[in-house]
């Protein structure tokens, strides 16, 4: 587990976290939020499966925006600290049926 409350590695993480907003309305948006979770999970330093358990959610997810009646939604993609580790969050927004489920995290070295 990557510890974020210690002082050295809180600046170098701090550039690395934030919000990316990713409006789906068609698969090839589902393949650009997909190269952003790659990109992001790799600057955060998460491991290989927790990097693909995050394109994979992002793929369910986009999916299921797509065939919703709204013809789309916006897929909300965080990096942060949470608990004491780096995750990766992917949350779906359907603009007729505001998604409530929780999202699922991706820590590097915990399981999703």
């Amino acid at each position: 587990m990557v510890q974020c409350e210690t002082a050295s590695m809180a600046g170098a993480f701090a550039q690395r976290s934030g919000t990316v907003l990713v409006w789906i309305t068609e698969t090839l948006d589902i393949m650009m939020a997909q190269q952003v979770v790659r990109a992001m999970s790799g600057s955060m330093g998460l491991d290989h499966e927790s990097s693909f358990s995050a394109m994979v959610d992002v793929s369910e997810k986009g999916r299921v925006l797509l065939s919703g009646g709204s013809g789309g939604g916006l897929l909300v993609l965080r990096a942060g600290c949470e608990r004491g580790r780096r995750e990766l969050s992917v949350d779906a927004i359907d603009m007729e049926r505001p998604a409530e489920a929780k999202p699922r995290r991706h820590a590097r070295g915990a399981a999703a």
